[in-house]
């Protein structure tokens, strides 16, 4: 960064001398804090959006220059852009709950979920050790992920991950694993995860969307499909399930369902690609996981 010029205005949040960088911001020389009020101008709608992180006032508007905005605590609320330096752990923090909120509207999960996941990401924070090299993007998959088991919500890992992955953020599966195992460490225990019966619901639901028929005949369809799956997942034998992935199981039955009864060509879903595709398992699982109900001589009564 150039210094160009120094200005008699003061920094609001230590009161050092501020300078003119040479894009034209007004940047406190001692703590890094880049003030511009031009940018942002108070209003009741901002004073609606603030919170407190380590004492100070924040606000979850956000912009290209940093992931969050902090507030001054005076009565006039007047607001500035803070650089990533001067926030410190507090930048982490907001670029953390900022992603929550996105996943959680994108996904359409509940308050509570986003509410559980917020408070988890502050838990996960402060519990995980430093010399853990785990990324924000990381660890908010993995508090989301956890808080949907606790309210026994069937979203997989795969959704989650996938969802925050395509967003461009820096996210990998083992790591995303590693911070959910560390945020059970810290809560102290480890939510169930979801049957497969509840994944197979969440499945023909996301297949349903695939269907271009009147409603009658759709919930006929959705209906016929989800039973028949079903019945395959209680089919299979307590040793051939322990230790399988509940999601990709139930992905299997349904797939197994849709070639057994004709129904994959109903929804246009003929190729294990598609169908891999819409619910996030790979190819190579799915097939894996129809030999399992193949190797079960499984048949349906016609309907």
């Amino acid at each position: 960064m150039i210094l160009l010029s120094m200005t008699a205005n003061k920094c609001p949040e230590c009161g050092s001398v501020l300078v003119t960088d040479n894009f034209g911001q007004s940047v406190c020389q001692n703590c890094g804090l880049i003030v511009d009020e031009v940018r942002f101008s108070p209003s009741e709608e901002h004073s609606e959006k603030f919170y407190e992180v380590n004492s100070r006032l924040y606000s979850n508007l956000t912009s290209q220059v940093v992931p969050g905005s902090f507030v001054s605590t005076g009565s006039s609320k007047s607001l500035a852009i803070s650089n990533v330096r001067s926030l410190g752990k507090g930048s982490t923090y907001l670029r953390g709950v900022e992603l929550i909120r996105q996943v959680c509207t994108g996904l359409r999960l509940n308050k509570n979920v986003e509410k559980r996941s917020i408070y988890l990401f502050g838990l996960a924070l402060n519990g995980i050790k430093r010399n853990v090299q785990i990324t924000v993007s990381s660890i908010v998959g993995g508090v989301i992920l956890y808080a949907l088991r606790e309210e026994g919500i069937p979203i997989s890992f795969k959704e989650v991950f996938n969802y925050i992955k395509f967003r461009g953020k820096r996210i990998t599966t083992s790591k995303m694993i590693r911070a959910y195992r560390e945020v059970v460490g810290i809560v102290g225990k480890e939510p169930p995860r979801n049957s497969p019966q509840a994944f197979a619901v969440r499945i023909v639901n996301l297949l349903s969307e695939q269907i271009s028929t009147d409603s009658v005949q759709r919930e006929l369809i959705i209906k016929n499909l989800l039973d028949k799956a079903s019945k395959c997942i209680q089919l299979v034998p307590t040793q051939l399930s322990i230790g399988k992935n509940p999601y990709v199981l139930a992905a299997g039955a349904v797939r197994f369902t849709l070639i057994k009864t004709g129904l994959d060509k109903v929804l246009g879903i003929t190729s294990d690609a598609q169908f891999s595709v819409i619910t996030h398992v790979t190819e190579y699982s799915l097939k894996e996981y129809v030999r399992v109900f193949e190797g079960l001589s499984i048949s349906f009564d016609a309907h």
